[in-house]
């Protein structure tokens, strides 16, 4: 699913590259209709969520990761390289950044731990195991 939202916010941010928008308008609506795009999908189908008040926790998220991004795209552009180029270059620490953010602030379980799962989950491991 994220290749699927990456790819809309790439596109996005291209067509408006193309329209004449510089890299941070591009970036910031690449990220607002991604937003809206991803939020749904990552939340139903990645994090089996359907409480849409993390909505405001998801887009604080991407805030961070549209900061990071701008930030990360000044400094290619900064040495020359393309826009289109650069964009395409933030885009796996822009997935790497997200998919935590999401995993850890945005949909994070209250009282789960992965290493209560992991315990669980390993060979020969009993209930008691777990606390």
């Amino acid at each position: 699913m994220g290749g699927v939202t990456t790819g809309f916010s790439y596109g996005v941010y291209a067509l408006l590259l193309f329209l004449g928008l510089n890299y941070a308008l591009a970036s910031l609506g690449a990220l607002v209709l991604g937003i809206l795009f991803g939020f749904k999908s990552q939340s139903t189908l990645v994090f089996a969520s359907h409480d849409n008040r993390l909505i405001w926790r998801f887009t604080g998220c991407w805030l961070l990761v549209y900061l990071g991004n701008v930030t990360f795209i000044r400094a290619l552009t900064s040495l020359h390289i393309n826009a289109y180029v650069a964009g395409a270059l933030a885009i796996p620490v822009n997935a790497t950044l997200s998919y935590l953010l999401q995993r850890f602030v945005v949909f994070r379980r209250p009282g789960h731990s992965d290493r209560t799962r992991v315990i669980a989950a390993s060979p020969g491991a009993s209930r008691d195991s777990t606390r």
